[in-house]
């Protein structure tokens, strides 16, 4: 199938299905942090499990003490989308097996 070059103006330096903007994010502070935990349904001690980050660097980032890597916010806001999205069936065996199916 051939790119409909019109799509893509001669000025734009992306190759086609390149994302048409970089996102934007800045630093959460400790209270956005909180409340972006809580949006999507988790504990810090969930976040930090899922996440892989420290469970005293996740307190810390919840009460002010350390700036919240920007990693975290592009995670949360992930998070946030997948829970607009309906849930599989079987999601809850997908996250504790890491597979689909019948466990093979």
């Amino acid at each position: 199938m051939a790119v409909d070059e019109s799509l893509y103006p001669q000025s734009s330096k992306r190759a086609p299905g390149d994302c048409a903007e970089p996102m934007e994010v800045e630093r959460m502070t400790s209270e956005q942090f909180r409340a972006a935990i809580e949006s999507v349904g988790f504990s810090l001690a969930g976040f930090a499990r899922i996440s892989g980050a420290n469970h005293r660097t996740v307190e810390r980032w919840a009460d002010d003490q350390q700036d919240i890597p920007l990693w975290v916010s592009v995670l949360l806001r992930v998070m946030w989308l997948t829970t607009l999205l309906p849930t599989h069936p079987d999601i809850d065996k997908i996250l504790a097996t890491g597979r689909r199916g019948g466990g093979q």
